[in-house]
C-alpha cells in the first residue's frame, strides 16, 4: 500500500471486501452450519482485520474499510423469508467457533484477545459478531455496505451505510 501511495503521490485508502458468507452462487448456508468453516471464516476475518490495522499510522488513523458480506446481505434483502434453517435457535455455532478462531491464533505482538459478548446462535448472531469484530481487532477501520439491490424503484443507486 505504501509503495502504491508514493508512485501515485497521494493516499490510497484500501477497501476490503469480505465474504465470510457468499450467497451469489456460493456457499453461505452450508458454511453457517459447518463448525470447521465457519471457525475459517472468522479466523480469516480477524487475521484480515490484524493485517489491515497493521498499516494505522499518524497519516493513515483509518488504515482500511470493509465492505462486509455483500452478496449475502443482498440475498436477505431479496429474499427476506430465506435461510429459514438459520435463523432457528442453535442453527449457527457462533459462539463456540469465534472462541476457537480466537484462540486458534498465533502469538502476535500487541494482539490481546477482546473479550466477547454472548451472541445468539443463528443467523442473527452471526451477522452481529461478524460487525462486532471490527471495533476490537481493528479500532481504526470502518465498516459499510453497499448494495444494488437496494436501490429504489426507480432504478437509483443502492443505499450505502457506513459505522
Amino acid at each position: 500500500m505504501r509503495q502504491i501511495e508514493k508512485e501515485a503521490g497521494r493516499s490510497v485508502m484500501p477497501v476490503m471486501v469480505i465474504y465470510t458468507a457468499n450467497a451469489s452462487g456460493g456457499s453461505a448456508l452450508a458454511d453457517l452450519q459447518d463448525a470447521q468453516k465457519l471457525r475459517n471464516h472468522f479466523g480469516n476475518f480477524i487475521t484480515q482485520c490484524l493485517a489491515a490495522q497493521s498499516y494505522k499510522d499518524e497519516t493513515h488513523p483509518v488504515p482500511a474499510t470493509f465492505v462486509l458480506n455483500p452478496d449475502f446481505l443482498g440475498a436477505l434483502q431479496q429474499g427476506p423469508y430465506g435461510y429459514t434453517v438459520v435463523r432457528q435457535k442453535n442453527s449457527v455455532p457462533v459462539n463456540a467457533q469465534l472462541a476457537a478462531a480466537i484462540q486458534a491464533l498465533p502469538a502476535m505482538a500487541g494482539f490481546i484477545a477482546p473479550s466477547l459478548p454472548t451472541f445468539s446462535d443463528d443467523l442473527y448472531g452471526y451477522i452481529q459478531a461478524v460487525n462486532y469484530l471490527v471495533r476490537p481487532v481493528c479500532p481504526g477501520c470502518g465498516f459499510w455496505l453497499a448494495d444494488e439491490c437496494l436501490g429504489d424503484r426507480n432504478g437509483g443507486l443502492g443505499a450505502a451505510r457506513y459505522r
